[in-house]
């Protein structure tokens, strides 16, 4: 899981239930150790590691093979030449899977690209949404439950993810947290009651 904000630690703490290992990525210390205190099998440090440096990593953690699902959970390509898609998909295993969360919390254009060549060499699938998985709108909302259910079940502690919590007065600053305090936001609540 590429990001490990919001959407992208949720979609880890998701996919530990399930997956036989879990790798994040991340540039902020802040969002590494939440994903590390939630158990993540692998942690990168994209700030500290080249894209090189991070495919080697988890090829020799997937015995070469790469991984078999890339989550893209990031609003924004924070690297130097706006190569995270490139990592992404090097680290990928040929056949695997790709999709993308994120939120575009500035309102403006992306940065992100992607290499069609070199998706297309890996024989990969995209799908931004799980159509290919969810034939109905009931079938999202039922496993939209599952997934509340299994949370509540296994007392997945999501409240670790809130760093900052905001009365509705403060939901500009709220908002501007998320943009531009990634260093130390993870989650702001906002509670129209405060």
């Amino acid at each position: 899981v590429v990001g490990q904000g919001p959407m992208g630690l949720t979609t880890a703490i998701g996919a530990k239930l399930t997956a036989k290992q879990v790798i994040t990525v991340d540039f902020f210390e802040n969002r590494l150790e939440k994903s590390r205190e939630f158990g993540m099998d692998l942690v990168l440090d994209r700030s500290k590691l080249s894209p090189a440096e991070i495919v080697q990593k988890v090829l020799d953690a997937t015995d070469g093979k790469g991984a078999d699902v890339v989550i893209m959970a990031i609003s924004e390509d924070r690297s130097e030449k706006s190569d995270a898609y490139d990592m992404a998909i090097d680290a990928m295993k040929e056949g695997g899977r790709m999709t993308g969360l994120f939120v575009d919390m500035k309102g403006v254009g992306q940065n992100q690209r992607i290499n069609p060549r070199q998706f297309l060499r890996k024989e990969a699938v995209f799908a931004h949404t799980l159509n290919d998985v969810y034939t109905c709108w009931n079938d999202q909302l039922v496993a939209f439950q599952q997934v509340v259910d299994t949370v509540a079940e296994k007392g997945i502690p999501l409240e670790k993810m809130i760093t900052h919590e905001i009365g509705f007065d403060g939901v500009e600053e709220a908002v501007r947290l998320c943009a531009e305090d990634l260093e130390n936001v993870i989650k702001v609540v906002v509670y129209p009651d405060r």
